[in-house]
């Protein structure tokens, strides 16, 4: 389901060599702990949109938004690159559902309490 999106994105991430080598498990749902200080990946704003045929739901369309984090402007751009590359190719099957991978929708990059944030913003297929 749709709603357990969280689990796959942790799951794919974590999962990563790469985006394992720069933040190691610190991919966060909502909120950062306080005394977060490197380099970070969270996920939040998401979204879900059932499609529905005359016969009924036949799958979502689930819009998240991923911020990478870190204070070195070519850490996080590395960090996104990564994150993006693993979660639009991460198709997988679950028990009566399946996400069919992300396309990136938008991206921007800020600067915030200093960190560097790349926020990219992705659309998962999920059928039942």
């Amino acid at each position: 389901m749709s709603l357990l999106i969280g689990n796959h994105i942790f799951s794919v991430l974590t999962s990563d060599e790469d985006v394992k080598r720069i933040v190691e498990e610190r991919i966060f749902p909502i909120v950062v702990p306080e005394q977060t200080k490197k380099s970070f990946v969270l996920y939040d704003e998401i979204n879900v949109s059932g499609e529905y045929t005359k016969d009924g739901l036949i799958g979502d369309v689930t819009c998240v938004s991923v911020k990478c984090a870190s204070e070195r402007f070519e850490t996080v751009s590395i960090l996104a690159d990564n994150v993006r590359m693993v979660l639009e190719s991460s198709s997988k099957q679950y028990e009566g559902y399946s996400i069919e991978g992300s396309c990136l929708k938008n991206s921007t990059v800020g600067y915030d309490s200093g960190l560097y944030v790349f926020v990219l913003n992705f659309e998962f297929q999920t059928t039942y």
